[in-house]
């Protein structure tokens, strides 16, 4: 029922070219965030995304990550240590991503998705989609335990298959199509080919 607003301090000019240069690594760059008065310090942000970033100029609403834990663990905001603030690009009612939340929900463990606005250097970036990480707060949620599985995703690109294929025994086949998000190592992959 709020739309809160999120205050990232960078603190240096050249911050947007910065998150631009580490763009689809792991690399995170530490912020101060301020919500409802309250500051929290190191948290990660990085841009996130691939159409609704590639479609976004420089100096205009990116899609970002937030990752409250970053540095100080189990911080969190409201109960989530990492937000996706996604700018609705391709979206001009910027309501697809609600809607399909609150009818998804309704029958399958779906990321819960509510609004934020984002002010960056005291600079309003308008109002995003901020919707609920898929780690092990999303499955504690939805399957009430702690998350200690594997967790898969795939990567949102028009080469990406990821239609549960056998492609044969060999992991190295499936590397370039899934990405496993915790628990990298042989066992992991040969349960999901065994699944397939």
């Amino acid at each position: 029922s709020v739309i809160r607003t999120i205050f990232l301090e960078f603190g240096t000019a050249d911050w947007e070219q910065e998150l631009e240069d580490f763009y689809n690594t792991d690399v995170q760059i530490p912020v101060t965030a301020t919500v409802d008065g309250v500051t929290y310090e190191d948290v990660g942000v990085r841009f996130r995304g691939n159409t609704s970033f590639m479609m976004t100029p420089a100096g205009l609403k990116r899609p970002i990550r937030l990752k409250f834990d970053f540095v100080n663990e189990g911080e969190n905001l409201e109960g989530y240590r990492t937000l996706n603030l996604l700018n609705g690009v391709g979206d001009p009612g910027f309501l697809h991503l609600s809607l399909y939340s609150y009818i998804a929900n309704q029958y399958i463990a779906a990321p819960k998705v509510n609004y934020v606005r984002l002010v960056v250097d005291g600079e309003n970036w308008g109002v995003y989609a901020s919707q609920q990480h898929f780690n092990r707060d999303f499955v504690a949620d939805y399957f009430g335990y702690g998350g200690e599985g594997v967790r898969w995703q795939v990567p949102g690109s028009p080469g990406a298959r990821g239609g549960m294929e056998y492609l044969g025994d060999d992991i190295e086949q499936y590397r370039s199509i899934y990405e496993i998000d915790n628990q990298d190592n042989d066992a992991s992959w040969n349960a999901l080919i065994d699944m397939f």
